[in-house]
């Protein structure tokens, strides 16, 4: 398996051969991609929130749940 700066390099110069129009689907595409890497972070993330024994109270979950419902939105990579 090729290292990420491996494929970031090769993602880098296959784009320069690419239209414009291609660039704007890349673009959506790691938009897709970004969101999707967050859901599941953050599923991860609930799914294993267990601290010796305690779990969350609902009151706690949906309070995290709220806090970074528009995380994307609020604070985009770009």
């Amino acid at each position: 398996m090729l290292s990420s700066e491996h494929y970031r390099q090769l993602i880098l110069e296959s784009i320069h051969q690419l239209p414009p129009i291609a660039l704007m689907e890349v673009v959506d595409f790691i938009d897709y991609m970004k969101q999707k890497t967050l859901k599941n972070s953050i599923n991860s993330l609930s799914d294993s929130i267990i601290l010796e024994g305690q779990i969350l109270s609902q009151h706690e979950t949906n309070h995290l749940e709220e806090e970074f419902k528009d995380y994307a939105q609020h604070f985009p990579h770009d």
